[in-house]
């Protein structure tokens, strides 16, 4: 029994380090939400209007103004974004407090210890 303990505790840790991996591989591939957004769009050959609907904004100019950097992406769309654009929910909600608020994210990072 102790054994499967013990396979299963590094099970765990393998996990944590792979999503502490995945965040930070996140924040270098894209450097920016904005860059990110884009690159994902032009990945997935999502349009803006498509985009615009998925997240449930009213107007595809929102996507427009969070792709040029010009508003935050709105944190009561992460959950739909990381769905649609098909990353880790937690992946791009640190992905956005380093980004937007950076205060937040060492406080994620000090109890997470992500």
């Amino acid at each position: 029994m102790r054994n499967l303990t013990q396979l299963f505790g590094m099970a765990e840790q393998l996990k944590k380090l792979e999503s502490n991996f995945m965040k930070n591989n996140l924040k270098k591939r894209y450097g920016s939400i904005a860059n990110f957004i884009v690159q994902k769009q032009e990945e997935l050959k999502l349009k803006n209007i498509v985009l615009s609907d998925e997240l449930g904004f009213k107007s595809p100019n929102m996507v427009s103004m969070i792709r040029n950097g010009k508003c935050k992406l709105p944190l009561v769309s992460i959950k739909k974004t990381a769905q649609v654009l098909g990353v880790e929910l937690e992946e791009l909600y640190a992905f956005y407090l380093e980004e937007y608020e950076p205060d937040h994210f060492e406080i994620y990072q000090s109890l997470y210890g992500k």
